[in-house]
């Protein structure tokens, strides 16, 4: 849930009026369920020449060298389409880690990261303006000051609804403008 910043608002270069100002950044939940594979980081192994291998604090292995490897079709026939679920020729990858000096096959220790995980999504921006009027869907150009008429922000917007309701025994007209791209931000 966001709130409203009062702000001043030019739109189509007409002189500034009163508004209300949101903007936000919808979140994506991006968790797996099986839960994420981390690096164990208190991991630590010695192979059998002598060389010592970790997890480093960035999540990567100094010490080894990553391969992937691929795994062909084993099956004998390929039939695709014979109403089994399950393909009989799946092909698979898999990470293998080897010592970078004597080659020696490692497996690194990790563990399984069970916490929500989320990551920004769109970005949005409206604004409500008070005293404009503007029919439903006339795209125009918006400026937000902070009062001191100084632009701080700019973009283009469509309208979207226009109220009206009455404010000590006069009519008030308040239209909501959505911003149709990025928010422009001045220094």
């Amino acid at each position: 849930m966001t709130s409203q910043v009062a702000v001043r608002i030019r739109v189509d270069n007409r002189d500034p009026l009163p508004g209300g100002m949101e903007m936000g950044t919808d979140v994506i939940d991006v968790t797996t369920i099986g839960g994420r594979t981390l690096p164990n980081l208190a991991w630590e192994f010695t192979d059998p020449a002598g060389h010592f291998h970790a997890w480093d604090r960035a999540g990567t292995t100094p010490t080894l060298d990553k391969n992937l490897v691929h795994h062909l079709c084993e099956a004998e026939s390929h039939e695709v389409g014979d109403g089994d679920d399950e393909d009989p020729c799946a092909c698979w990858s898999e990470v293998k880690y080897a010592c970078s000096i004597c080659g020696w096959e490692v497996e690194p220790a990790t563990m399984t990261d069970h916490s929500p995980e989320v990551v920004p999504g769109l970005s949005w921006w409206s604004v409500e303006v008070r005293g404009l009027e503007l029919e439903r869907g006339a795209k125009v150009s918006v400026v937000i000051t902070a009062g001191d008429e100084t632009p701080k922000f700019f973009g283009v917007a469509v309208a979207i609804a226009t109220d009206y309701h009455t404010e000590e025994d006069k009519l008030l007209t308040v239209t909501r403008l959505q911003g149709t791209g990025a928010l422009g931000r001045k220094r």
